[in-house]
């Protein structure tokens, strides 16, 4: 009983902290500009999954090698780089008629995993882990609170959202500039 109250707790408490967090932004806004709901949460929650195995399985360890400003650093660094790439390049069509290029999938992996790195959902998830009794339905907890709400939000959104997309990359890649520089400022 106590393992299915460890799950329930982990995955909401990864709802709230991932609710409009630079995560569910890169991956929201992945599906919205190539429009593969499925893919692109399935590849995001990879990526989170990955990205958070090493707080539930060695976080001690690894933060002792990884400073959380250099994270930090990297992390934002990803983000302007990819709003750049949003703002000044040109999109292509075959990636909005349902096509899911690679490049697509390696931003939002990139994205994923290194913004998880050193974040607030992740040492949230290594102090909920530290306490759990069985840390494996705490990880999964995890997986299934971030998975659930980038599907929701993902769905919900491109129902709503109707927008010409070259106007939503130049709205995404200023999206990540500022969630990049806010980040690297420490603001959020």
């Amino acid at each position: 009983m106590i393992e299915i109250y460890e799950f329930a707790l982990s995955t909401a408490i990864i709802i709230l902290a991932e609710l409009a967090d630079k995560t569910m932004v890169a991956t929201v806004s992945t599906v919205l500009a190539s429009g593969r709901i499925l893919k692109t949460v399935i590849v995001a929650t990879l990526a989170f999954t990955l990205a958070n195995i090493i707080p539930v399985v060695g976080a001690i360890t690894a933060r002792f090698f990884l400073p959380t400003q250099l994270l930090l650093y990297v992390s934002s660094a990803l983000f302007i780089f990819f709003g750049l790439f949003y703002i000044l390049f040109e999109p292509r069509e075959e990636r909005y008629e349902g096509k899911f290029t690679s490049k697509s999938l390696v931003a939002v992996f990139s994205l994923v995993a290194l913004s998880e790195l050193g974040d607030k959902t992740q040492l949230s998830l290594m102090a909920l882990a530290l306490e759990a009794r069985s840390a494996v339905c705490v990880f999964l907890g995890a997986i299934m609170g971030f998975f659930t709400l980038n599907i929701v939000a993902s769905i919900l959104l491109t129902r709503i959202v109707k927008v010409d997309y070259r106007s939503l990359s130049r709205i995404v890649g200023l999206v990540f500039v500022l969630v990049g520089l806010a980040s690297f400022l420490n603001i959020i």
